[in-house]
């Protein structure tokens, strides 16, 4: 990819070019996929990233400014979408995984559109890379599987991932306790280091 610092990012507007304005720092990328690194943090809702590759036949929506004819036309000044369907799943020999969509009869993903996000339910699974669909509704059009580059992308940005555990529960809490010093005051009983209320200072 050429210098990152000649890209610039607009966040948290359908107009093309518009919002809130950063720089690019740098570019990791895996498959068709690429994390872009800002030069500032940025406040906005973020779409939550799928765990698992959508089901066939599965509803798909999917966004970005490309071209809205197939002749003559450039890209376009605000964010369409359409809805396609799921029609398979391929993994690649390489590690790489493919989440085809085909078409539904609203429309379809055209130049300008690589790169755009493929979502279910409001959760991204997919990243334009390729395709080969037209206006006669055949083809598909292959998007880079999220899920199976998941834990690269939490890795690269540390954020997301499994949460945390529940604490265990307390083992020793109001259990029998006994001390072999019999110096200690009443309010020192053994008793208050498993009643749940003993504090260390």
């Amino acid at each position: 990819m050429p210098d990152p610092a000649k890209y610039t990012v607009y966040v948290g507007n359908v107009k093309r070019g518009a919002g809130t304005v950063a720089k690019v720092k740098s570019v990791k990328t895996r498959f068709d996929i690429a994390v872009l690194e800002l030069d500032r943090d940025i406040v906005t809702t973020y779409a939550p990233l799928a765990e698992t590759d959508p089901a066939v036949n599965s509803p798909a929506d999917i966004f970005a400014w490309g071209g809205t004819c197939e002749t003559g036309c450039g890209l376009s000044e605000t964010m369409k979408t359409a809805r396609m369907r799921v029609s398979r799943v391929d993994a690649g020999d390489d590690g790489s995984k493919m989440v085809n969509l085909a078409q539904s009869g609203d429309g379809f993903a055209w130049f300008g559109d690589s790169g755009g996000p493929a979502m279910l339910n409001g959760v991204q699974f997919g990243v334009l890379c390729r395709g080969d669909t037209s206006s006669d509704g055949s083809g598909e059009e292959s998007y880079s599987s999220v899920a199976n580059s998941l834990n690269w992308i939490q890795l690269v940005t540390g954020v997301g991932g499994t949460p945390p555990s529940t604490p265990s529960a307390n083992l020793a809490l109001n259990k029998a306790a006994k001390s072999a010093n019999a110096s200690c005051n009443a309010s020192e009983g053994p008793a208050k280091a498993v009643n749940g209320t003993a504090t260390v200072s």
